[in-house]
């Protein structure tokens, strides 16, 4: 709450839109209406404000626009309308759909120029981020990023619009709690009930990666 701005609203986007615009998506496991965990593709449009990051536009797709062609035509239209520069996607579930969103937003009109897309794998490994030349993705300790994104949180490092517009998305960071394992295993790892998303808490990491990648910031800092 304490990082939302009581004047701002997403309705502000274009007013108060970053000069570089970044994206972070998080594709669903299935459509919430076929499973009792619900999951839903989420889309998070952000860009630096000094040093903070300013989220700027938030889009959940339910109902009828949880329809693959629906998504990826509405993904690139607002990629192009906020000239997105890097958009940083799970390399997972929404592998095949990344492929055909690549190829949208490479040969679309507008601002898209050039490829601008990398996806992101969260894998078991020591170190925090690195590179995987054979699936060109970039693998990821879940726990070490996840846990930056909770520290810029705390350390209001993000700018989220009024808390009336932000709450319903920020129920997905809510949701998360701490587990530390067993007595043999002391490994931190972040989880959610099954009954509740954590789809936001992904995309909003998956484009603040993005814009460290961009700003030669990406790595085990």
């Amino acid at each position: 709450m304490a990082c939302c701005e009581g004047d701002y609203s997403l309705g502000d986007a274009r007013r108060r839109r970053p000069e570089v615009v970044f994206a972070g998506l998080d594709w669903a496991l299935q459509s919430p209406e076929m499973s009792d965990a619900p999951s839903f593709t989420i889309l998070t449009l952000l860009g630096r404000d000094q040093d903070r990051l300013r989220v700027y536009d938030v889009k959940r797709y339910a109902g009828y626009e949880s329809d693959p062609d629906f998504q990826l035509a509405d993904i690139t239209r607002r990629c192009n309308e906020a000239g997105v520069v890097l958009l940083g996607c799970d390399w997972g579930v929404g592998h095949k759909e990344n492929l055909r969103l690549r190829q949208m937003l490479n040969t679309s009109p507008g601002a898209w120029r050039g490829d601008r897309l990398m996806e992101f794998r969260y894998v078991s490994q020591a170190r925090k981020v690195a590179y995987d030349e054979q699936r060109q993705s970039f693998n990821l300790n879940r726990t070490l990023v996840l846990a930056d994104v909770f520290r810029w949180i705390q350390g209001g490092r993000y700018v989220f619009p009024k808390w009336t517009e932000t709450v319903r998305f920020a129920r997905d960071i809510l949701a998360v709690f701490e587990d530390v394992g067993n007595r043999f295993n002391r490994e931190v790892r972040y989880d959610h009930p099954p009954e509740r998303p954590d789809d936001w808490l992904h995309s909003l990491n998956y484009a603040s990666l993005a814009c460290r990648y961009y700003y030669n910031q990406l790595g085990d800092k």
